[in-house]
C-alpha cells in the first residue's frame, strides 16, 4: 500500500496481454524486464511517456527525486530501443551510484538461479566491470553466494515466482549505456 503522496508518484507495471500470449506460446523464449533506478533529479516525463516503460515508483534507497522504472517485457528486438532510452538518461545526483539496475529473466526449465550463479561466477572482475556488474566488488547489495538466491542482498534473487532477478548491475544512464547491450546479449 502507498500513502497518498507516493500513490501519485507510482504506476503499477501494465504488461501487454499480446506479449504475454506470445511468450506463453514459446516455452523457452528468452524475455527480460529491467528495473532502472535513477537517483536524483532527471527527466521523469520522458521516461514515464516512453512505450518501453510499463511502470514506475519511488524507492526508499533513492533520493526524493529518484525513481525506479520498470520496463515492459523485452525481447531481442527491443534492445536497440531500450539502449536509446537509457542513453538519454541524465541525472543531477551527487550520489548516482546509489542507484542500481536489476534484470528480471523469465523463469523456464533452462533458466534457474543456480545456472545464473555459475554464469556470474565464471566472469572475471574485468569482464564483470565491462558488463556494468558490481558483484565482484564485495557490494553488500549483490553478494554472489552459492545456494543463497533469496532476497535483495544477493546477486541472483530467486524469490520471484515467474522471474529470476539479477541484482548485480550498477546504474544504467548516459554514462553506462554503452554497457547495456553487451549485458543484455551476455
Amino acid at each position: 500500500a502507498y500513502c497518498a503522496n507516493c500513490l501519485s508518484e507510482s504506476k503499477a507495471p501494465a504488461y501487454s496481454p499480446e506479449r504475454q500470449r506470445i511468450m506463453d506460446s514459446h516455452e523457452h523464449m528468452f524475455t527480460v524486464g529491467l528495473e532502472i533506478e535513477i537517483n536524483g533529479a532527471h527527466g521523469q516525463s520522458r521516461l514515464k511517456e516512453s512505450p518501453l516503460i510499463a511502470g514506475w515508483c519511488t524507492d526508499l534507497s533513492l533520493d526524493d527525486e529518484g525513481r525506479e522504472y520498470q520496463t515492459r517485457i523485452l525481447t531481442r528486438e527491443d534492445f536497440d530501443a531500450i539502449y536509446g532510452l537509457v542513453r538519454g538518461i541524465h541525472t543531477e545526483s551527487r550520489e548516482p551510484d546509489k542507484a542500481g539496475g536489476h534484470m528480471h529473466l523469465r523463469r523456464t526449465s533452462r533458466q534457474t538461479p543456480s545456472r545464473w550463479y555459475w554464469a556470474l561466477k565464471g566472469l572475471s572482475d574485468q569482464q564483470a566491470r565491462n558488463l556494468n556488474m558490481r558483484h565482484t566488488s564485495n557490494n553488500r547489495w549483490c553478494e554472489l553466494i552459492h545456494g543463497d538466491y533469496d532476497g535483495k542482498h544477493t546477486a541472483v534473487n530467486g524469490c520471484h515466482e515467474n522471474t529470476i532477478e539479477l541484482r548485480t548491475f550498477a546504474r544504467w544512464d548516459e554514462t553506462t549505456a554503452h554497457r547495456l547491450i553487451p549485458a543484455l546479449e551476455w
